[in-house]
């Protein structure tokens, strides 16, 4: 008896849907927001820091849809589960679902519940992809992690500078000593002054930036693009259906 997977690719749709959405809203979002960028040395705080302001936030849809999309890969893998108990002549109970945990103990302490009823080599198959923190492939714990916050209080993305482009440096005088083509501010969020020419100058840009909406507030993913992170979640997601197709 083959699989039924319908219901785990009806899920993966429905999350390709929501990404399409979300990236066609960011892209026009970042296209035409009208921005300025502003340069200052804070006290306390090395280097320049770089400030973008907006005319509008992010728009309100982004946390629905990246939670949608987030509920709809993590159901797919579920729907996987179920369908694998079903698969072996086994009526799968409320307990069965796809397991994915912290660590390889509490892995195992699940497994046996998750995927009762399972065949022992489709049990086999979801120990060797280790859905729990590790050192070689973590993005299944990644979709469980990012899961756990937005079922608390839905995410929030944030937009961040990646670049700033034509970053003019003058002098007291508002003399142009120097102009940058392309600072890449990614991941610090400010730029060294000495690489610049040191102090007692002044930096100011005369064009605008690279911007990309960043996850924040989820620990270990803070400043990690949206979009790319979503879209490797579900390659990794389609991966793993895929490798069941025509099973039994």
């Amino acid at each position: 008896m083959r699989l039924d997977l319908s219901a785990a690719r009806l899920k993966l749709e429905r999350a390709d849907h929501h990404l399409k959405a979300l990236q066609t809203l960011l892209d026009t979002y970042i296209r035409y927001n009208e921005h300025r960028i502003e340069t200052v040395q804070e006290e306390g705080v090395p280097g320049l820091t770089v400030l973008a302001y907006f005319d509008r936030p992010l728009p309100p849809e982004v946390p629905g849809l990246v939670g949608d999309a987030l509920a709809n890969l993590r159901t797919s893998l579920d729907c996987l589960a179920v369908a694998a108990i079903a698969g072996n002549h086994v009526d799968p109970d409320q307990s069965a679902h796809f397991p994915i945990c912290s660590d390889e103990l509490k892995f195992e302490e699940q497994i046996g519940i998750a995927l009762k009823g399972a065949s022992p080599s489709f049990v086999a198959h979801i120990r060797k992809l280790r859905p729990y923190l590790n050192e070689l492939d973590s993005r299944l714990y990644v979709l469980e992690h990012l899961m756990g916050l937005d079922r608390q209080r839905p995410l929030r993305p944030r937009v961040d500078v990646f670049a700033v482009l034509n970053l003019e440096v003058t002098d007291a005088a508002g003399n142009t000593l120097m102009t940058m083509g392309e600072i890449n501010t990614r991941g610090s969020q400010s730029i060294n002054p000495q690489s610049l020419g040191g102090a007692g100058l002044r930096y100011g840009t005369n064009s605008s930036a690279r911007f990309g909406v960043v996850f924040a507030n989820t620990n270990f993913l803070d400043g990690h693009e949206v979009l790319a992170v979503l879209l490797e979640l579900q390659g990794r997601v389609a991966e793993i259906v895929d490798q069941f197709e025509g099973a039994g």
